[in-house]
């Protein structure tokens, strides 16, 4: 039996920079997380746009939840030059990510997840989002069925008594062509796992 299983949601942007619009004289682009795929992101906010982290404490019979959200930054470089014009610094709330429905057991737990984060210096921008329920049982097993948008990048990991954690989903825009027109409704990547 397990005494302690963390089960980790986040988004991320690959690429260091992402361009938003271009004209003939200038770029503009939006800071991304320049990481590949991993678990190890716990308390640096700035790899990851969007977090939820919940550890289930069959011992104590607890739900924790922690959650965050990345800093923005917004710049404009000239083309020409390559020298930087203007830049721009934002956070999101981490008001939009939400767990409710949490009832654990001796055996068991679920809970369902909620998430939106918008960028908060373009307030064109749709928020990225995601959808969850998530039952934990005590010999290890994590289910999770839901949703999530087709962009950025996303990862779902799981990890028992302080083990080695495991990916139980990934999605790589960068392989599935997804781009941030994704982010407009509604969820169109579906999750459905067991591990």
């Amino acid at each position: 039996m397990a005494n302690t299983i963390e089960v980790r949601f986040a988004a991320f942007i690959p690429q260091a920079w992402i361009e938003y619009m271009r004209t003939s004289k200038v770029i503009i682009q939006y800071n991304g997380n320049n990481r590949d795929f991993t678990y190890n992101t716990e308390n640096q906010p700035e790899l990851s746009k969007m977090v939820q982290h919940i550890v289930v404490d069959f011992t104590n019979k607890e739900i924790k939840y922690f959650k965050s959200t990345g800093s923005t930054t917004e710049r404009t470089i000239e083309i020409s030059s390559g020298k930087v014009l203007r830049q721009a610094y934002g956070h999101a709330p981490d008001t939009g990510l939400t767990i409710s429905n949490k009832v654990i057991t001796s055996s068991s737990a679920s809970f369902s997840l909620r998430a939106s984060a918008a960028n908060p210096l373009n307030s064109d921008a749709p928020p990225i989002d995601w959808e969850y329920s998530v039952t934990v049982t005590s010999q290890g097993k994590v289910t999770v069925k839901g949703r999530h948008d087709g962009y950025p990048a996303h990862e779902i990991y799981k990890r028992v008594d302080k083990g080695t954690p495991i990916r139980m989903y990934s999605h790589d825009p960068r392989v599935t062509g997804d781009t941030p027109l994704s982010l407009f409704s509604p969820m169109e990547k579906e999750v459905n796992k067991t591990v």
